[in-house]
């Protein structure tokens, strides 16, 4: 396979006469992830924008599809194309994306729904029907042959739908002052075991991976995920983490790039070969989770005696039935849901001033509407907003 390269960069294009990234540490990084023994595998490398200052729009990335080989190798092209873009983006850093994806399917780049379209163009948000023109107009265009940048399609790899099962979990956390030993042993801590392997960002952060013994399915790589960042934040509140690496497609510093604020060359710092089991990391992150705040406990509902009621005299079942006949039934489908929820809500606090039970108030709902065929499920909304006056109001208003 080809390397996937930016549409900026011109055939041939000679590589800058200074190095802007150290090929043996990316060749490192990548054969730990893939393993050497796995020369297929897919990798999509990326050189990513600095953040952006307020106000400012976050400038675009650049992609790289090669296999396992390529990088192990250093494919001369594949250097050359990033060495050329580097150099063009000065500010922009080298990273990847951790997670495998699929093999490319033969077709990508045939129908419009491998592309991208503008969801605002012009400052002008454009309608679905809008962005799906767009779409088949890109699509076709580069059917026909044509490489201009606006119709190339979406980069394989870089999509949530594009990874496959995750054989890979990451965590960063960090705070000013931190040391890279602290970072480590907070990780340890959380995970239950030293990282796999880690890498020294050349900023202030360690980026720490675990092997997984199996892969895992994307749901569940973001359920642990996220696991963990909650974990992190209970063990350590004043650090700082990093809550979007719970994406399977999330990208991350590359070993072997310069960082673009120090100018310090990223790198493996530790490697141990551990790997981990997802279920035992489960159970184990789940007793790391803050604890959560009690529920009040719940109000017992004690049907009271007939007490004076609205319209004069005492509240009655009779008078109920009787005013339930100034009231239209309602039914499903009719767009009255918030209404059938208030009718619900008064019959049952009108019921409850007669001397009656919740069951009661129930039958006289079913009754009175059959056509709502999901007229129980309204016994589970709360209902302590909403007084015995709102059936009376409906009465009087005929609805």
């Amino acid at each position: 396979m080809t390397a996937t390269t930016s549409s900026h960069t011109s055939p041939g294009a000679a590589a800058p006469p200074t190095a802007l990234f150290h090929w043996p540490a990316v060749a490192t990084h990548v054969a730990l992830l893939r393993s050497r023994q796995r020369p297929e595998a897919l990798v999509l490398l990326t050189l990513f924008p600095p953040q952006p200052a307020p106000g400012e729009p976050r400038g675009w990335s650049t992609y790289y599809l090669a296999t396992t080989a390529q990088l192990l190798a250093g494919d001369p092209g594949l250097a050359a194309a990033i060495q050329a873009d580097l150099h063009r983006h000065p500010g922009h850093s080298l990273g990847l994306i951790v997670s495998e994806p699929h093999p490319q399917p033969a077709d990508w780049g045939s129908r419009p729904e491998h592309f991208n379209a503008p969801k605002i163009r012009d400052g002008v948000p454009q309608t679905a029907e809008q962005q799906q023109a767009e779409r088949e107009r890109r699509c076709a265009a580069w059917v026909s042959g044509s490489a201009a940048p606006w119709c190339r399609p979406i980069y394989w790899g870089s999509r949530y739908d594009h990874i496959a099962p995750c054989l890979w979990l990451f965590a960063e956390c960090d705070r000013e002052g931190m040391s890279g030993a602290d970072q480590l042993a907070l990780a340890a801590a959380v995970f239950g075991a030293p990282p796999t392997f880690s890498v020294s960002t050349g900023g202030k952060s360690i980026h720490c991976y675990w092997r997984l013994v199996e892969p895992i399915t994307l749901e569940r790589f973001t359920v642990l995920q996220k696991l963990a960042v909650t974990a992190y934040r209970h063990l350590e509140p004043d650090c700082a983490v990093d809550g979007s690496l719970s994406n399977p497609n999330r990208v991350l510093r590359l070993a072997g790039g310069f960082h673009p604020r120090t100018g310090v060359l990223a790198s493996i710092h530790t490697a141990t070969g551990t790997a981990i089991d997802a279920d035992a990391l489960a159970a184990r992150l789940q007793g790391l989770q803050p604890p959560q705040p009690s529920a009040p406990p719940l109000k017992q509902h004690r049907p009271r005696p007939a007490a004076g009621g609205r319209r004069g005299g005492l509240v009655t079942m009779e008078k109920i039935r009787a005013g339930l006949d100034r009231i239209p039934p309602y039914a499903s489908k009719q767009g009255e849901r918030r209404e059938f929820r208030r009718f619900v809500g008064g019959l049952r606090a009108v019921v409850r001033e007669a001397g009656g039970s919740d069951a009661d108030a129930l039958a006289l709902a079913l009754e009175h509407s059959p056509g709502v065929i999901d007229a129980a499920d309204y016994w589970n909304y709360d209902w302590t907003g909403i007084t015995a006056g709102s059936f009376w109001h409906q009465v009087g208003a005929g609805r």
